[in-house]
């Protein structure tokens, strides 16, 4: 495991994700050829770890003829309705059993923005459900994105609205729950032990992916080696997309880190107002970062090339003003910034989002 990493996590994954498909498949099977079974009932667990879509789709009634369809490491599970029965058999629908729960647990399984908007009667949780696309397993159940369920100025005002309740109810998430909210994401999440600060920034950009209907990264890993093998250049970044892995790294030496959760939030705000950073989100790093994993899974190659290349003196000056400095070193992580500012609620003129799209190649 720790010779291989994340790569090994990404294996257990797909093994436990396919393993559970042979086995529903095989469910499927056995009741068809029962010949007393006339259609199934989706099931969903009954917990904080579940996703908002496979709460929408839990009591779900279909044929026979339908598999059963989930995300990685989903645990959804079939019920058979029986030739002659007349009624479903009793069970507590997970819509009603996610109202039950406290405010607290709401917010954390739908994100503070989303949780706004739903409590504002925007959409219904049957409309969280919608299909993604995913290289390895096609089509999935996934989680509707805010900004498929409201106009662009009200996913604005629900986001800040959200992150204004999330600040004010912070203070500290503990690990327990971190690592929950994780598992429930489909993110692996290693080397998180006492970094109240670095689980507040995934956390909170893992919900802002969400929200914008986003790619999580496979796997979030606290390890300052991997920095090491990168030189002094990058020994005092505070994350990195490793694309040998799919993995986003985080550096907990890295001096941004240095402090609680108030602290690094203020360094962040800072490097946004002193003009480097295109937001002033203490998720920052990790949105950054996720900006390179969209670029790289989009056209590797491309991506790769783009550190090689120079943005001309008027890109510069006028990225510099509208994004931010780092943003200048060159497109790559000219790409990445602006990523993760529109990410946040940023926007920019025609020219830099014209670049965007040429230089990321998500025009093509």
């Amino acid at each position: 495991r720790d010779i291989l990493g994340a790569e090994f996590d990404k294996a257990i994954m797909i093994a436990r994700t396919e393993t559970l498909r042979a086995y529903r498949q095989a469910t499927s099977e056995t009741y068809q050829q029962s010949g007393i079974v006339k259609a199934w009932q989706r099931l969903a667990a009954l917990s904080s770890r579940t996703c908002m879509a496979c709460i929408a789709l839990d009591g779900k009634v279909y044929p026979m003829s339908r598999p059963l369809v989930d995300h990685p490491n989903g645990r959804c599970t079939m019920i058979p309705l029986l030739t002659g029965e007349t009624q479903m058999p009793p069970f507590t629908k997970a819509s009603d059993w996610f109202i039950a729960q406290d405010e607290q647990t709401q917010r954390d399984m739908m994100g503070h923005g989303k949780y706004e908007a739903w409590k504002d009667g925007r959409f219904s949780i049957d409309d969280l459900a919608t299909t993604h696309l995913t290289a390895d397993y096609g089509a999935t159940p996934g989680e509707t994105a805010l900004r498929d369920l409201v106009s662009e100025d009200e996913r604005k005002t629900y986001i800040d609205m959200g992150r204004e309740a999330g600040l004010g109810a912070e203070s500290v998430i503990r690990q327990g729950d971190f690592m929950n909210y994780m598992e429930r994401q489909g993110v692996k999440a290693e080397g998180f032990t006492g970094q109240d600060a670095m689980r507040t920034s995934v956390a909170e950009a893992m919900r802002t992916l969400s929200e914008n209907g986003e790619a999580l990264p496979a796997t979030v890993v606290v390890d300052a080696t991997r920095f090491e093998k990168f030189g002094r250049e990058r020994a005092n970044l505070p994350a990195l997309f490793d694309h040998e892995t799919g993995a986003v790294y985080l550096n907990p030496d890295a001096a941004f880190w240095n402090g609680d959760t108030a602290k690094v939030r203020a360094e962040a705000l800072r490097m946004f107002e002193t003009g480097m950073w295109s937001s002033d989100s203490l998720a920052h790093p990790v949105l950054h970062e996720s900006g390179h994993m969209k670029a790289h899974r989009w056209d590797s190659d491309r991506h790769e090339s783009l550190r090689r290349l120079r943005l001309s003196a008027e890109q510069r000056t006028t990225i510099a003003r509208e994004v931010g400095t780092r943003a200048t070193v060159n497109p790559q992580e000219f790409v990445a910034e602006v990523y993760a500012g529109l990410a946040t609620g940023r926007t920019y003129s025609e020219s830099v989002m014209e670049w965007y799209n040429l230089y990321g190649g998500f025009d093509d």
